[in-house]
């Protein structure tokens, strides 16, 4: 450590300020502190530092005090004039000071302190010299520094000795690496000396190697052109001569890329090349196309040959490539379905007509023919067969055409219907010749039911549709062939004069109308529909008026005809005969029901009449049919309002006296004891008991009441004993006394 004597600067007034100790790098080197094995004990220096002033005297103090205190506030009053400006300046000098001295002299921790500290004890040093600051402590403290360097270079002149070998071989490995280079150098000056003499062949070298990169790039450009562009023997063999099959399509695919990269070539400037190229591509694929073109045909229009699985792979494989072509895949599908017609007509014409085919086995299903002598079995199994090639032409057209797509879906719902509907077409003809032949209408019927069964079979189908369509139109012709047949049945009759000669004397219904409703009812009585026939509600209910209204309208012009042969009870009667036939037979049948409610309005409406007759011929059988028709022109008779004085006017009528009603009196007498054995004996030809009951007891109730209320007005006004027999004595001999006291 050097420290400046005070003594040295005792005479001047401005003395220096105390100075730091200099920093050692002894930091980087405290390893080697180890080696100043000559510095004394420093303890007894720490122990001793509080008494190194004890030799200096008071007053030197005391003055040097005195000296640095002036000092001291010179410095601050100087402080104090400097400006802002250096004070700034100070403060960033002072502040880079501290950096420094914190970058150039590194703390020490107290460990490495400790350490140093132990190293200089081990020197031998008179501790009080060193401290001593006058010049003898400036020397000794250089002599101890010195002796640290000394230490130091020792110290680092051991670390540099491990150096020495490899400075050594260094310098071996230098005189090598220049022996080397000069080596380098003779070879590159004989190299050079070789290039100048031989600098021609290389230019011919350099000329030879671009030539053959040019021939190498042509022979690839050619390779690649040829590879590209061009089939080799075997490919076109393929397309031209070879057989269908996976490395056809294979040599296919490359001659249709081949044509499609020809735009290139036709993109040059002269696209000659170009159109050569595609030229011949397409000549072949062409053949390859009409290949596939015949090969579908054959396979198609040959089903037999499609056992062959492979060759149904290869159909399969040849339809998804004619997919892509609509013309000519339609073409192939019009192929399939025109041949597929043909062998179906061909089928049919040998199952429904015997003279179509020469000979039938065993094995073979039995033809449809053998039942043409009855039209129904006939239809029948006609439409069975029907159904059995409709299935069959289904699983025939899936097994040839794998397709799910919604494409082909459509195409083969097209196929299907082209196929059945030229099916159809013969079926729907010879159907209608039957029917248009038949005259039963029970056959005529069956042949409708079987039609409507297989209707729902077909319906059911997926590929079916013109099917359908033409069981509709059976079935509309069907209809009307009942219709027109029933029709037919009534104007034959209308206009038939048998019909007419036929009404009996017994006033019994014509056998028409019963040969008539015994076949058409029970076909009625069959049908399960809500309508006849599943007709529209117009045309039932013109079905029902001619089954009803229409054999009624037939017979009463016919029995206008016969009318004058007939008395107006004889008319009735065979009216209400006839319409209790008509009622007896509609009356099961639940289309009936509004006719029934209109022919029972028809009957009572009969049946009144017939009452009023009998009743009116009682009356004047009785002689009391002049009082019945003066009474009622007087005052219609009622239960509710009758009273005698009601009838005073019936004084003035001169066959109002006690002869002309005794002289009744006495024919009643006669006739009433068997007037009701004669009523019923006058209604035997009426068909209905119940009627009949009717008629009987309305005539005798209403005989009985006009006879109360007749007797009541002679009481009233010709007085009583003229008319012997009371309304109850009336009643029971007319067998209706319990009717009237009930009433």
């Amino acid at each position: 450590m050097d420290f400046v004597t005070f003594e040295s600067f005792s005479n001047d007034e401005h003395l220096p300020s105390p100075q730091p100790s200099l920093s050692l790098p002894l930091k980087p080197h405290i390893e080697n502190l180890g080696l100043m094995s000559n510095l004394s004990n420093l303890k007894s220096l720490l122990k001793s530092k509080d008494q190194h002033v004890e030799g200096e005297t008071e007053a030197a103090e005391a003055h040097l005090a005195e000296k640095y205190a002036a000092l001291s506030l010179k410095s601050l009053e100087s402080n104090h004039e400097t400006d802002s400006v250096e004070v700034q300046a100070d403060s960033r000098v002072s502040a880079l000071s501290k950096r420094l001295a914190r970058a150039l002299n590194p703390s020490l921790t107290d460990a490495e302190i400790r350490e140093l500290f132990g190293l200089l004890e081990s020197k031998n040093t008179d501790i009080s010299v060193i401290t001593d600051p006058g010049v003898m402590g400036s020397v000794a403290r250089k002599n101890a520094r010195g002796e640290v360097e000394a230490d130091l270079i020792r110290s680092h002149t051991l670390a540099l000795a491990d150096y020495g070998k490899v400075v050594r071989q260094l310098e071996n490995l230098g005189s090598r690496v220049t022996s080397l280079d000069t080596l380098v150098s003779d070879v590159n000056q004989r190299l050079e000396s070789d290039q100048r003499s031989a600098s021609h062949i290389s230019k011919d070298i350099h000329q030879l190697t671009n030539k053959q990169a040019g021939y190498r790039i042509k022979k690839e450009l050619l390779a690649n052109f040829k590879r590209t562009f061009t089939l080799n023997e075997y490919e076109q063999h393929l397309l031209t001569s070879g057989d269908i099959n996976a490395e056809f399509f294979t040599a296919l695919a490359r001659a249709e890329e081949i044509n499609k990269k020809c735009s290139i070539l036709l993109a040059l400037d002269d696209p000659t090349l170009g159109q050569g190229v595609m030229a011949k591509s397409t000549e072949l694929i062409e053949r390859a196309v009409n290949k596939i073109l015949t090969f579908c045909n054959r396979s198609l229009t040959n089903l037999y040959s499609m056992n062959d699985k492979s060759r149904t792979e290869t159909l399969h494989k040849c339809m998804k490539y004619l997919k892509s072509n609509s013309v000519r895949y339609a073409a192939v599908i019009d192929t399939y379905v025109e041949s597929r017609i043909s062998g179906v007509l061909e089928e049919f014409a040998a199952q429904t007509n015997s003279k179509a085919t020469t000979s039938h086995t065993s094995k073979e299903p039995r033809p449809v023919y053998y039942t043409s002598h009855d039209p129904v079995r006939f239809v029948a199994d006609m439409l069975a067969y029907v159904h059995s090639v409709v299935v069959n032409e289904t699983e025939i057209l899936e097994g040839l055409f794998q397709d799910d797509s919604d494409d082909f879906k459509v195409t083969k719902s097209d196929m299907m219907s082209r196929i059945l509907g030229a099916l159809g077409r013969p079926v729907k003809a010879t159907i209608d010749q039957l029917m248009s032949s038949e005259t039963k209408l029970s056959t005529i019927y069956k042949i409708y039911t079987n039609l409507e069964l297989y209707l729902l079979m077909f319906e059911k189908l997926d590929f079916a549709s013109s099917l359908v369509e033409i069981l509709q139109s059976l079935l509309g012709a069907a209809r009307s062939r009942i219709t027109t047949t029933v029709s037919n049945r009534l104007a034959t009759v209308a206009s038939s004069n048998s019909a007419q000669m036929d009404l009996s004397a017994d006033l019994q219904p014509p056998e028409w109308i019963l040969n008539f409703y015994s076949e058409l009812l029970p076909i009625l009585d069959a049908m399960m529909s809500e309508t006849i026939l599943s007709l529209p509600k117009k045309e039932h209910d013109e079905f029902l008026d001619m089954v009803v209204d229409k054999p009624i309208e037939i017979f009463e012009s016919h029995l206008t005809g016969v009318v004058k042969t007939l008395n107006k009870e004889e008319v009735l009667i065979f009216k209400q005969n006839f319409l209790d036939l008509v009622l007896s037979k509609i009356m099961p049948l639940a289309f009936f029901n509004d006719k029934v409610l209109e022919l029972n309005r028809k009957m009572h409406g009969i049946t009144k009449e017939v009452t009023q007759f009998h009743l009116e011929k009682l009356l004047k059988e009785c002689s009391l049919f002049d009082f019945y028709n003066i009474v009622n022109m007087i005052c219609p008779v009622d239960d509710e309002i009758f009273d005698a004085d009601m009838y005073e006017a019936i004084q003035e009528n001169k066959l109002f006296n006690e002869t002309t009603i005794a002289s009744a009196n006495d024919t009643m007498q006669e006739v009433l004891p068997n007037a009701l054995l004669d009523v019923q004996n006058s209604l035997m030809s009426l068909n209905s008991p119940s009627i009949v009951s009717e008629v009987v007891e309305e005539v005798m109730v209403g005989f009985t009441s006009f006879y109360q209320y007749f007797k009541e007005i002679v009481e009233k006004f010709l007085g009583e004993g003229l008319l012997t027999w009371s309304a109850v004595e009336i009643a029971t001999l007319l067998g209706v006394e319990n009717v009237v006291q009930g009433g």
